[in-house]
């Protein structure tokens, strides 16, 4: 099971590209704009309620382990402490670096099972990490 793991492991880092190459070619340079400010990021108990609820209970669990079903079950009960969470998180600027490790797993595609370009990589990521950018997603989309 090693040998795999560390061929897909090759495989995948063989393929990919660093970031910063990645942010020259897409990404333009923008100028500076001053008449337009987004305001504070506040987390509030019923965005994070109604992210929890939308949740699918059958996706298989982040790499926190923390599954889906027991998050939207128990939505009602972890909207204000996981507000108060993520609000701390944005008033210190520090995103706990658990939430940054992903496990990277292979998916076929299709084809030969035994060729390594008919996989894709994926990333499994904490639940919580998740919840957290569609909530700073939700208020930079309705920025832009």
């Amino acid at each position: 099971m090693t040998s795999k793991a560390n061929f897909f492991n090759e495989y995948f880092t063989s393929i990919s590209t660093e970031p910063d190459s990645i942010q020259s070619k897409i990404l333009p340079r923008f100028h500076r704009c001053t008449d337009l400010f987004i305001t504070p990021l506040s987390i509030e108990p019923p965005d994070v309620y109604h992210v929890l609820l939308s949740l699918n209970p059958n996706k298989l669990k982040g790499f926190d382990n923390l599954p889906n079903r027991l998050l939207k079950n128990c939505a009602q009960s972890l909207a204000t402490p996981f507000s108060l969470l993520f609000n701390f998180i944005l008033a210190t600027s520090h995103f706990p670096a658990a939430w940054k490790i992903a496990s990277v797993i292979p998916l076929h595609k299709s084809g030969s099972l035994h060729d390594e370009q008919n996989y894709r990589p994926i990333s499994i990521l904490p639940s919580l990490s998740k919840d957290f950018e569609k909530l700073i997603h939700k208020h930079l989309y309705s920025f832009f």
